[in-house]
């Protein structure tokens, strides 16, 4: 009895591993390349993939790769979504708030999950893959859009910033500095 816990227990260690290395490896992507929607929306699909196999089959092999791909999918949206939102507001007050709005909703997903995977559910908990996958096809649309409408936004901003015919000085910018997003010299993060 002894080694069959044991043995449960280390094999529910990698996909947590997997999912640090992959948490860790989003951050730096997203710094790299200075884009947050694309990273968003590719783990949300390397997540809703992992998903969709736990769904979809009940062999255990399959099973164990789907939770790979669901950890380090699902992992690492957390950080990278709350870095998009501080990103794209500007104001120390306007920052302060969004972020800890999208920290708060986050933190919400700790209760909800008590109650999409009942002990009911087991051993496949359908329900809950089910609303996890659907929430990576929300994050995936959601990332799209956001990454468009940030683009237009900056296109805008642009233009009518090369219509001014002028630099902000930096008076202007002192002057302005608290009106955050809303200004025009203020530029998305895509």
């Amino acid at each position: 009895m002894y080694h069959v816990i044991v043995t449960d227990i280390q094999l529910s260690v990698p996909p947590y591993i997997l999912a640090a290395i992959t948490t860790v490896g989003a951050g730096w992507w997203s710094d790299k390349i200075q884009k947050r929607g694309i990273v968003v929306m590719v783990f949300s699909a390397i997540g809703g993939l992992g998903y969709l196999m736990l769904l979809v089959t009940g062999m255990p092999a399959v099973n164990y790769v789907g939770l790979f791909l669901a950890a380090s999918g699902m992992y690492p949206l957390i950080p990278v979504v709350v870095s998009w939102g501080a990103n794209n507001v500007g104001g120390s007050l306007k920052k302060g708030v969004a972020t800890a709005i999208i920290v708060s909703v986050g933190n919400a997903g700790g209760c909800i999950s008590s109650f999409i995977y009942p002990k009911t559910d087991r051993p496949r908990y359908y329900k809950g893959h089910a609303i996890c996958l659907a929430y990576c096809v929300l994050a995936f649309v959601l990332a799209l859009f956001m990454t468009f409408y940030y683009k237009r936004a900056n296109a805008k901003k642009e233009a009518r910033n090369n219509a001014r015919h002028a630099p902000f000085t930096p008076e202007e910018k002192k002057q302005y500095e608290d009106e955050g997003d809303s200004v025009d010299w203020f530029k998305y993060t895509l």
